[in-house]
């Protein structure tokens, strides 16, 4: 099993590795496999960048971040900071991303919130068709008050958003029209 671990996430970088992943990651969730948990994690803690966006990699982080006890996948999340802000905008990364906030330690998602808070590109990731979404599930699950702090960011980054919209205010899946329903 220990060569298999290794080779995880390249084998998860494809239909079939992913499939013999997926069956590896439901033994190692079993406890008399739980000595294998922290293998599966460092081995994919240390391409965690690559996985998150691959096409079927990004599956395989995902799974760990939802069937491990949250202290056993923190490495993975652990991995993707200071990455935040550029892995939010494509289409598989995204979604890791979003798992992450959900699953991170508060000290870790605090951190993560942060990291799209204090970007430059902040605009950017709200007008972007994946990372709208993972702003919107960094406000669902911050804490109040940084969830306050965030709105307050995001709601003052707004008005300037829509003179640079040129083809009209935001709409549909957009941040700022969610800001306007939820989260009040």
């Amino acid at each position: 099993m220990s060569e298999i671990i290794a080779d995880l996430p390249r084998a998860s970088a494809n239909p079939n590795g992913l499939y013999v992943t997926k069956k590896l990651l439901s033994l190692t969730v079993k406890a008399e496999y739980e000595e294998y948990r922290a293998r599966v994690v460092e081995a994919m803690g240390k391409s965690a960048i690559e996985m998150a966006q691959s096409p079927y990699g990004n599956y395989a982080l995902q799974i760990v971040l939802d069937a491990y006890p949250p202290a056993a996948a923190m490495p993975i999340i652990e991995a993707i900071k200071g990455k935040v802000v550029n892995l939010s905008l494509t289409k598989y990364s995204s979604n890791v991303i979003e798992r992450c906030i959900e699953k991170a330690d508060e000290g870790l998602k605090e951190a993560i919130i942060r990291e799209l808070m204090e970007s430059e590109n902040l605009f950017g990731i709200m007008r972007n068709r994946f990372g709208s979404y993972v702003v919107q599930k960094a406000l669902a699950f911050a804490k109040p008050t940084l969830r306050a702090e965030f709105k307050e960011k995001l709601q003052s980054i707004i008005p300037s958003a829509n003179k640079k919209v040129k083809t009209g205010p935001l709409k549909g899946n957009d941040t700022a029209s969610a800001l306007d329903f939820q989260y009040q």
